[in-house]
């Protein structure tokens, strides 16, 4: 793969909710904006790196469908990507099927049946080690998906990611930067030292050729032997191996009990379009409730670039997002059954009311119960569309960069870090840890529809930040009437009720800043588009000229492709 050329954002015009442009100029290792925006007939792939988009387009061009595209995107992603997602971390697709139907294919990963709950509570600050690490589900989800609904073999899916392993593609200037932040910890791990470091001991440059012979063969065999072979034969020894060797928990037992599960997806309108997204134990709710306060303003209200709209999209994310932690449903409860009040457009005017414009909410009056952060928010995203009328939103994860920060030598893989977002201390709570138990994640891979028909995929990395991209994407296209490239170019904002995040871009934000300050909010300020804000990769169908759009975020490496090219 070539290098490509130098790429500087310059904004125009903005906010998050003001449109802008954005030219470009050469930048070595950065997509060019022409790569970031497709458009095609034939259906598309959007994904946070241009190998993987290559992948899933490269199985459209072959006969595949919106599936197959999927999961080979994301078998890509977990090699060009390996510090985010991959055979270590756990996957969750929201699938919509030409016959109308929409799924949501849920890949929780679960905690080993054999933990020690006191030495978890020793590192919970920033658990790193075997120790951190859950049963790795991604595996067991692609191919879950790609047998139910997809068209292709394993073998075919796996086939670009292999050849990405083993001849290897080119480190990214983002993709440095994130190498760097935890370069001491991947020493202390054979695994990693040898597999992810360059001369086992320094950290990849931009530009290099990162090569994984490694993960190649594991894939390859994978490919010729079916997911069995990771859960239940060789390599299931050998993880269980690796993992007594170094005190860590998982056991063949426990790649044995994965379970793969369909749930309905949780569903709600705004603006007069269906809005579908993944239920828990992900953060569908938290993405419609957040609509829902928006909505409580009229439409007329989101034409003016205003520092009272600013703040009204700040409590919203305030609100749903400390909502969120307050309200944790039981997982074995029907879907009908759960949260109902969070996505209830009563409730939601009920909060909005609380909104006030000359002083940030205070968070009291929302009364939270206690919760766990949320700590998944080194992920990844993808998108796909094909022809006949299927589509996929896919997140994907191994929490923090780089996951547990160890790899079994031999196998290639990072193995995730979730056991430090189990709660440890409340057993009333329905994330404290237990044997193969889940936990909460802010992941909420969505779709939109009109008048029953696909209109928009959509997602995005980034822990909290992850619904709140989602959201600011949705509301710019819906309720500002921006085109997909404007909506997921636009600069962002972020709110937990703490600090607020903002991508300062233009002059305009400036003014909108030092009103939200002398409303007494405290603002950090971002001077360029950056990671922390998410990673949307987004599609829009329109009906009516039978076109694909798609849109890869300029925040990521990642591209937009159709099958022609």
């Amino acid at each position: 793969m070539t290098l490509r050329k130098r790429y500087v954002w310059f904004i125009l015009l903005a906010f998050v909710v003001v449109p802008f442009r954005v030219s470009s100029f050469p930048q070595e290792g950065i997509p060019p904006a022409a790569e970031r925006e497709a458009v095609s007939t034939d259906g598309m792939v959007v994904s946070s790196f241009p190998d993987a988009t290559r992948a899933g387009a490269r199985m459209l061009a072959a006969g595949g469908n919106a599936i197959d595209a999927a999961v080979a995107t994301a078998f890509a992603l977990g090699v060009c990507e390996p510090w985010a997602s991959g055979l270590g971390g756990q996957s969750y697709l929201l699938v919509h099927l030409q016959n109308g139907r929409t799924v949501a294919i849920d890949g929780s990963s679960i905690a080993p049946e054999h933990f020690n709950l006191e030495e978890l509570k020793q590192g919970r600050n920033r658990l790193v080690g075997y120790k951190s690490a859950t049963v790795p589900s991604t595996l067991a989800a692609l191919t879950f998906a790609l047998q139910q609904y997809g068209t292709k073999s394993l073998a075919d899916v796996l086939a670009p990611a292999i050849e990405i392993a083993e001849h290897g593609y080119r480190i990214t200037p983002l993709q440095h930067s994130i190498w760097i932040e935890n370069l001491e910890d991947l020493r202390k791990s054979e695994g990693a030292r040898k597999d992810f470091l360059k001369n086992g001991n320094d950290p990849w440059e931009a530009g290099d050729l990162f090569i994984q012979p490694e993960l190649a063969y594991t894939l390859k065999r994978i490919a010729e032997k079916g997911p069995d072979v990771f859960y239940h034969g060789e390599m299931a020894e050998a993880i269980e191996a690796d993992m007594i060797r170094h005190g860590g928990y998982i056991r063949k037992e426990d790649l044995a009990a994965i379970h793969i599960t369909e749930r309905e997806p949780v569903r709600g309108r705004h603006r007069g379009y269906e809005i579908v997204s993944f239920p828990f134990p992900r953060s569908g709710e938290t993405v419609l409730e957040m609509l829902n306060i928006l909505e409580a303003f009229k439409p007329k209200f989101f034409k003016s670039e205003s520092p009272d709209l600013v703040q009204a999209t700040l409590e919203a994310m305030h609100i749903a997002l400390v909502d969120s932690r307050a309200n944790h449903p039981d997982a074995n409860v029907p879907p009908a059954q759960r949260d109902r009040h969070l996505i209830d457009k009563r409730f939601a005017r009920q909060r909005a009311k609380l909104i006030r414009f000359d002083h940030p909410l205070d968070e009291k009056l929302l009364t939270p119960e206690p919760g766990e952060p949320d700590d998944d928010s080194q992920t990844t995203h993808l998108s796909t569309a094909d022809r006949w009328g299927n589509a996929v939103s896919l997140t994907q994860s191994i929490c923090l960069y780089h996951g547990a920060n160890v790899a079994t030598p031999g196998l290639g893989f990072l193995y995730n870090d979730y056991m430090q977002t189990f709660d440890y201390r409340h057993p009333d709570n329905p994330y404290f840890i237990k044997p193969h138990g889940i936990f909460h994640s802010s992941k909420s891979p969505t779709m939109i529809f009109k008048n029953g028909q696909l209109f928009m995929v959509v997602g995005s990395p980034a822990s909290p930040r992850i619904i709140t991209a989602i959201v600011q994407t949705i509301t710019n296209v819906l309720d500002r009437k921006m085109t997909l490239h404007d909506a997921v170019f636009a600069p962002r904002i972020h709110y937990s009720g703490s600090v607020v995040s903002i991508e300062a871009l233009s002059p305009l934000n400036v003014e909108i800043i030092r009103t939200l300050k002398d409303r007494g909010y405290k603002v950090k300020e971002y001077k360029v588009p950056d990671k922390y804000f998410g990673g949307v990769q987004a599609i829009l169908y329109n009906a009516k000229k039978k076109t694909f759009t798609g849109v890869a975020d300029p925040r990521r490496d990642g591209i937009a492709l159709g099958p022609e090219k």
